[in-house]
């Protein structure tokens, strides 16, 4: 054997040997870093692309299927909220309480298992949707530093907004009143261990996997970021007030660029978690009249 040229991680055979062997360390970057084309799926064709969005949404549909069970198994018709009106027909939140833990966890637990599946069915890993923890803390830490700041400015935009819309205080208060429906004042552990999983499911569906399916079908972030956005809005439509809308698009946006910016979930990740978590926090104990939640 000859002598390392000038490193001792790279060792060569000598030129007479039968074939030349190099042997280089394990690097731990390369088990965590992002992929070559990190969330461009140049892997999977356009149309594979429209197909796996469509699994998905098989996929959901029968998450909301075991869910919807789950409710009925523990807590009857009472545990659902009712979002129109409130009053004597709002839900028993104590039956709400013992059923939102374990039917969110079922609803992370399957939706990730189906992404997860997808994925592996084209040969990818989570790390392609941007699971990767590489630069984990900066991202962290520059998700929830925009999360902050945005929060401010959708504050200092609600009173402005007020003042041109008069009806808007209202409608937020009613949203106020669903999101205590939705999610009952619970221990900081559980409300903790609820909105991660939220934060986490959401995320990777909606700026993980749905944002980068419609990019790969379209070849266009345009159309990904308004597609992704659009849905992510549309299914909290179902559950808050047309004003709330307004700042969760914002968030939507946010939250896209973010994830195209950094090519990784992380950050949103992080900033949906701390915006989550705080507007309950506020909701709880501060009694703030104007939230909403994502």
């Amino acid at each position: 054997m000859s002598e390392p040229n000038g490193s001792p991680w790279i060792v060569e055979a000598d030129a007479a040997s039968p074939a030349e062997c190099v042997a280089r360390p394990v690097s731990w970057e390369s088990l965590h870093a992002l992929p070559p084309d990190p969330m461009l799926l140049q892997a999977v064709s356009r149309a594979d692309a429209l197909v796996d969005i469509g699994v998905l949404v098989a996929a959901a549909v029968l998450t909301l299927s075991v869910e919807t069970g789950i409710y009925f198994l523990v807590a009857g018709n009472a545990g659902f909220p009712n979002l129109s009106t409130g009053g004597d027909n709002a839900p028993d939140p104590e039956l709400v309480r013992a059923v939102i833990l374990p039917a969110m966890a079922t609803r992370t637990v399957l939706l990730t298992a189906a992404v997860f599946i997808i994925n592996r069915a084209r040969g990818l890993s989570l790390a392609a949707l941007g699971v990767a923890s590489r630069q984990l803390a900066s991202n962290a830490g520059l998700g929830v530093l925009v999360i902050a700041a945005l929060s401010l400015l959708m504050l200092a935009g609600a009173v402005v907004v007020q003042l041109v819309f008069p009806g808007f205080a209202e409608q937020m208060q009613e949203n106020t009143r669903r999101l205590k429906e939705m999610v009952p004042r619970m221990s900081p552990p559980a409300l903790l261990a609820l909105m991660a999983m939220v934060a986490w499911w959401e995320e990777l569906v909606f700026r993980g996997f749905l944002l980068t399916r419609v990019r790969r079908a379209t070849g266009s972030w345009a159309w990904a970021v308004v597609v992704s956005g659009g849905v992510f809005v549309g299914l909290h439509a179902l559950e808050q007030t047309g004003a709330a809308m307004l700042f969760i698009s914002l968030l939507a946006l946010t939250f896209s660029l973010l994830t195209i910016w950094r090519r990784s979930l992380i950050p949103a990740i992080a900033g949906h978690l701390v915006f989550d978590v705080s507007q309950f926090i506020l909701l709880y104990y501060v009694h703030f009249p104007a939230s909403q939640a994502v």
